[in-house]
């Protein structure tokens, strides 16, 4: 066999056992263009709504600060419908800030309406946002106290019995609507962030558990009692707690509450659908810039 011949071959085998050997590297390795590519169109589109919002706020004299608040609660909206969560709780708490209402008050003419109903919109989505934000039952869950937090100021604001028979005009028919909407949403995010909280302290028990720690394992369950639970209730998962202390003590074997099956028992109020699979997949055709083709009616029940 000739001298380059034999070169040839040797070189062939050894490019050969190179793209054998490093395939995985290879493929994977070309996978993020294509990622970063779909990242940095959605960037762009993202910056061209936030960008030309800014710029109308920008262009707003200082007397014509009417438009600047609508245009405020157009970008926080804009931000809320990128799934920008943190932006869109500040940009809502500014529209506030620059808005303020006085509820007590018995002027009832249309720009009072107006501003009214933009300020309970805006007081609504903060915590939806929050709870968008909120991560699984095992990480951190401040998202999910600041969620709780923000449907009890909701409520403690607009659902009273005086606000309520301050809407029972019939110039106030609609925004009276729209309030009991939002009641019945911000109750159930009330309940699926304290549904969340709950498993999270349950995860925190079982960890301890697992480690023998009953101490701080006992206080916890304590903590767990005294929080969520009443005195007077007579409830079936408290006593399932109770019961595996006892036997992770005793060294006996048990099966754990998995958390997803305690949130099931957990929820009082029924789902409300707020975001629609329709507007979901319009806020992911905003993001990525491509219609979107709903292939199931499945319903992801954690976002709203």
């Amino acid at each position: 066999m000739k001298p380059t011949r034999l070169l040839n071959n040797k070189f062939l085998l050894i490019l050969f056992s190179i793209t054998v050997l490093n395939w995985p590297h290879i493929f994977l390795a070309a996978k993020p263009k294509k990622d970063r590519v779909k990242r940095n169109s959605t960037k762009v589109i993202e910056d061209v709504e936030v960008t030309k919002c800014k710029k109308k706020i920008a262009e707003c004299g200082e007397t014509d600060e009417i438009k600047r608040n609508e245009l405020r609660l157009e970008l926080a909206d804009i931000y809320f419908k990128l799934g920008q969560w943190q932006k869109a709780v500040n940009a809502y708490k500014e529209f506030i800030k620059f808005n303020p209402i006085n509820l007590q008050d018995k002027c009832k003419d249309e720009s009072y309406k107006k501003k009214l109903s933009d300020y309970e919109y805006a007081t609504y989505r903060i915590p939806m946002s929050f709870y968008n934000d909120t991560l699984a039952p095992d990480r951190d869950q401040t998202a999910t106290k600041d969620a709780l937090t923000g449907c009890k100021e909701y409520l403690q604001q607009f659902i009273t019995t005086e606000f309520k028979d301050s809407l029972k005009n019939k110039s106030f028919s609609d925004l009276l609507k729209q309030v009991e909407k939002h009641e019945l949403a911000v109750k159930q995010v009330a309940s699926m962030a304290q549904r969340k909280l709950l498993d999270s302290e349950i995860e925190v028990f079982y960890f301890y558990l697992r480690n023998r720690s009953f101490v701080p394992a006992k206080r916890r369950l304590d903590y767990i009692k005294d929080k969520f639970f009443k005195e007077t209730e007579d409830n079936e998962i408290l006593k399932t707690l109770e019961d595996h202390f006892e036997k992770a003590q005793k060294k006996i074997k048990y099966t754990p509450i998995n958390a997803r099956e305690i949130s099931k028992l957990y929820v009082i109020y029924k789902f409300i659908d707020d975001y629609s699979p329709t507007q979901r997949r319009k806020r992911k055709e905003v993001r990525t810039g491509t219609p979107v083709v709903l292939k199931s009616k499945r319903k992801n029940k954690d976002r709203f």
